[in-house]
């Protein structure tokens, strides 16, 4: 087992991507570049420098035909990782992960299993600009911050907040995949007419209820040495999530989400 360097991890996350694209190609599945991946393909051709990891986001209506496809058409290197088989994935949030290498992430879930390099695949939501609170999307979204609080490791949160989920965790018993399987009917079955498209499991929270038309037909950008789909607009997508986006954080706010990241011996 040997420690990997940023540029190595890259080039192992951008192997791994280039297949994801050629299943939702060969397929006829949409998807978007999200999050730091588009930054990165905006700003930086590529990767964002310290970055090390990938998003993705694919509409719900075709997320499970993307899952089981992969299941079945992934080389032997690579895992679908799914609430239904992994930990890692309980957040509803899909990870593409080679099972190659290993990562030891800042913030966890609790598990005895072992994360490689990932990408992470999210399902992406057609639904209504309403985002106050008590609203649909707002009760969504509360779903998805109690399965967070539950089924996250406590010990690197904030004092207060690791006693506060310590405390959920001990009095409310509900099985991993509950949340998100409930998540997941709601969304599958509600029919509006929709105005923006969300990733209800964003970081970036609210931020992420984008317009449709700023997401608009998947567009293809230049990302190192290939090419992947992102939101139409562009600029007007990153600068809801990062405002101005051009510019470069402070040395200090570059963080990674890996603290150690390995090759594994064959």
């Amino acid at each position: 087992m040997k420690n990997l360097i940023i540029d190595q991890t890259h080039l192992i996350l951008l192997d791994m991507a280039k297949e994801f694209h050629r299943i939702c190609i060969d397929n006829d599945i949409p998807y978007y570049m999200l999050g730091g991946t588009m930054l990165g393909a905006i700003r930086h051709k590529g990767f964002i420098p310290w970055d090390d990891d990938m998003d993705f986001g694919i509409p719900r209506k075709y997320y499970a035909r993307f899952v089981n496809i992969a299941e079945k058409e992934l080389p032997a290197r690579y895992k679908m990782l799914t609430v239904d088989n992994s930990d890692y994935a309980i957040l509803g949030i899909g990870k593409l992960s080679d099972t190659k290498t290993w990562v030891k992430e800042t913030y966890s879930v609790k598990s005895e299993e072992k994360l490689g390099l990932n990408i992470d695949i999210f399902p992406l939501d057609y639904t209504d600009d309403k985002l106050g609170i008590f609203s649909f999307n707002w009760y969504i979204r509360s779903c998805f911050k109690l399965q967070k609080l539950l089924f996250m490791e406590t010990e690197n949160r904030p004092f207060f907040k690791g006693m506060f989920a310590k405390v959920c965790q001990t009095i409310i018993s509900m099985k991993k995949t509950t949340i998100p399987y409930y998540i997941d009917c709601k969304m599958s079955k509600r029919e509006i007419e929709p105005s923006v498209l969300a990733n209800l499991f964003g970081a970036w929270g609210m931020k992420e209820f984008v317009d449709i038309k700023i997401m608009g037909e998947p567009v293809l950008y230049d990302f190192e040495d290939t090419q992947f789909y992102g939101p139409f607009d562009s600029s007007a997508y990153l600068k809801q999530l990062y405002g101005d986006y051009m510019k470069l954080p402070p040395i200090e706010k570059r963080h990674i989400h890996s603290t150690e990241m390995f090759l594994l011996d064959d």
